[in-house]
């Protein structure tokens, strides 16, 4: 479980900065607050997309789900669930 914890902050690392420096390589191209504005709204657009379509339990800070987990409180935390959070950080 570690193991898998370690590669999903990797991934989330690595997935931050190369989002950055492409975001920062599209504003050489076009206007800086069009580029941000269309990369904010596609990536919301995603994220709502992901959370409605295969994990819906996925919506929310995930702070509740954090309480519970601590609390021993018997809550479903799947892959599917983790992998949309990952992706829609």
């Amino acid at each position: 479980m570690v193991l898998i914890a370690a590669l999903a902050a990797v991934l989330l690392k690595q997935g931050i900065g190369w989002l950055g420096t492409w975001r920062v390589q599209a504003s050489y191209l076009l206007p800086a607050w069009g580029c941000y504005l269309a990369i904010g709204l596609s990536g919301g657009v995603l994220a709502g997309w992901l959370i409605e379509r295969f994990a819906p339990e996925a919506s929310g800070s995930g702070i509740p789900q954090v309480k519970a987990a601590l609390a021993q409180a018997p809550i479903t935390l799947d892959l599917r669930v983790a992998l949309v959070k990952l992706v829609r950080f």
